[in-house]
């Protein structure tokens, strides 16, 4: 992973708050089963971005897609945060 997708990364998953994430620090491996379930839930957001990266796409708007595209049978995580329906260019989720 390039150094420069990820300092994004961290940025994108931490987001304007106080905590520091450098490329070039490695996890301790005293709690190896919590480093995995973060590992894993981060995993989506990962690909997303290397496909963005990838693909010359904007990564913005990427995560904008994906925390507005509901799942099956369940609400989008925007609509469960903050309880209304943001716009988007995606012409399917306008219907």
């Amino acid at each position: 992973m390039s150094p420069a997708l990820m300092i994004f990364l961290c940025w994108a998953v931490i987001g304007r708050s106080s905590v520091l994430c450098r490329a070039d620090l490695m996890c301790d491996n005293l709690y190896a089963a919590s480093n995995g379930m973060v590992e894993r839930a981060i995993q989506p957001i990962k690909a997303l971005l290397h496909k963005a990266f990838e693909e010359g796409a904007d990564p913005f708007l990427a995560i904008l897609y994906y925390n507005v595209t509901p799942k099956p049978g369940f609400p989008s995580r925007v609509d469960l945060l903050m309880r209304r329906r943001l716009r988007t260019t995606l012409s399917a989720l306008l219907t």
